[in-house]
């Protein structure tokens, strides 16, 4: 669970209450009405003595009501992820004693109750509701306006109070993985990856006899004195890259919770994760009617940035074909390793995956389309429909396959990991400028 800001709730300025009255006080006021009327009419005496402690109840009603009301509404923490718990915590003060009557918090889709506040049995000046919530699905979930029901002392009148809206950041769970892909070439920076050119890394490449301007600390003594000259022992480069994981928001299909966009966005922050654990630069792009970028990055805040950045991926219904040469380098660096999560319906976003190869970059696309056209009716028509369809996505994977993109399939039901294996001993290659 990420931490929040802080437990304490920061409650607003002081606003007025509005009181009304009570079904109850209309009753009492009927009942004194009713019995002052039947002493005039009847002149019988005794009815105003019934009437006199109800008339003096009403008037004094109204001197121990509270005027003014203080709330505050937050989550608690303000940013989790998919599958935990979070409270919403409201906090009422008043200038006076009141009554709770109800508390209603009205939830988004997102959040799903699991224990609702219990409500004081006494009149009181403050009080602490809170709601215990799961995060169901990732996004920015507002809570509704909190309606707090209260009535004042005796019960003859009632008030409203209506509290701010609480904000909590679902960030979507990362799929479980390990595993780090690798491009075919490394750039030249400091990283952990070794690569077949000698370099000053931990793992072992050869030995070679002594050349002036060698360390001494190279110098294989064992094999020195058994062949009677110096030798030195070389290691391998180590190296990094950056990786920029690319989500297709063109198209949104599947089942609630389990749709394109939803696996697009938990696979990239998995694949994020396991490569920034490796001291790798990664970054993130949406491809949608509109591009939209974060820089490649390093260490744990980076982390916390991509999950943010997928955050704001939503569907655009733009028809504009984006394209990806107009990402400034600082975006998207020249040979990047590029992993492509799409579920490959949108045309151009299968150009969008020529064009990258195109251009040099190692390219991996992840098909995360786990659901298949819906026939109402069995027919043999349908069928042959739906065979075509298949055909079709096929012929496109096999397309896509044979320009040197390799092509995987993730639904979900297999981690990652797995459906990663075909890819992961092999570099992908590309073209470093």
């Amino acid at each position: 669970m990420m931490p929040g800001t802080g437990t304490e709730v920061t409650v607003g300025p002081p606003s007025a209450l509005r009181w009304r009255p009570s079904p109850l006080l209309r009753r009492l006021t009927a009942v004194s009405v009713l019995a002052l009327c039947l002493a005039a009419v009847l002149g019988r005496a005794e009815l105003v003595l019934v009437a006199t402690p109800l008339l003096w109840w009403l008037a004094s009603a109204d001197r121990t009501l509270p005027t003014d009301v203080r709330v505050g509404t937050r989550g608690d923490p303000d940013r989790c992820q998919e599958g935990e718990e979070v409270t919403v915590s409201c906090v009422v003060r008043f200038d006076g004693l009141v009554n709770i009557s109800s508390a209603v918090l009205p939830l988004p889709a997102g959040l799903e109750l699991l224990h609702a506040p219990e409500l004081p049995a006494c009149a009181v000046d403050r009080v602490t509701l809170t709601w215990r919530l799961r995060a169901v699905r990732w996004g920015r979930r507002r809570t509704g306006s909190l309606s707090l029901a209260v009535r004042g002392p005796g019960g003859l009148c009632l008030a409203i109070v209506n509290g701010p809206v609480a904000e909590v950041i679902v960030l979507p769970a990362p799929a479980a993985t390990d595993a780090v892909l690798l491009p075919a070439e490394l750039p030249r920076r400091v990283g952990e990856h070794p690569v077949a050119s000698p370099g000053s890394g931990l793992e072992f490449e050869g030995l070679r006899p002594y050349r002036p301007g060698d360390r001494p600390r190279q110098v294989n003594w064992a094999v020195s004195a058994r062949r009677g000259e110096l030798f030195v022992t070389t290691r391998q480069d180590e190296r990094s890259f950056d990786l920029i994981v690319l989500i297709d928001a063109f198209l949104r299909v599947g089942p609630f919770g389990r749709d394109s966009l939803d696996l697009s966005v938990r696979g990239a922050s998995g694949l994020a994760r396991a490569h920034l654990r490796h001291g790798e630069r990664v970054g993130v792009v949406a491809v949608g009617g509109s591009l939209r970028g974060l820089a490649p990055g390093v260490g744990a805040h980076q982390f916390h940035r991509v999950a943010e950045a997928v955050l704001d991926v939503r569907l655009n219904d733009s028809f504009v074909d984006p394209d990806v040469n107009t990402l400034p380098p600082t975006v998207l660096p020249h040979g990047a390793l590029t992993v492509f999560f799409s579920p490959l319906l949108d045309e151009r976003a299968r150009l969008t995956a020529r064009e990258l190869r195109r251009t040099g970059h190692p390219l991996t696309v992840v098909d995360v389309l786990n659901a298949a056209p819906h026939t109402a009716r069995r027919s043999s028509l349908d069928s042959t429909a739906v065979r075509l369809w298949r055909l079709d996505r096929a012929a496109d994977r096999w397309e896509l396959r044979q320009s040197g993109v390799p092509v995987v399939l993730w639904d979900e039901l297999v981690p990652l990991s797995a459906a990663l294996r075909p890819v992961r001993g092999h570099p992908i290659p590309g073209r470093w400028p």
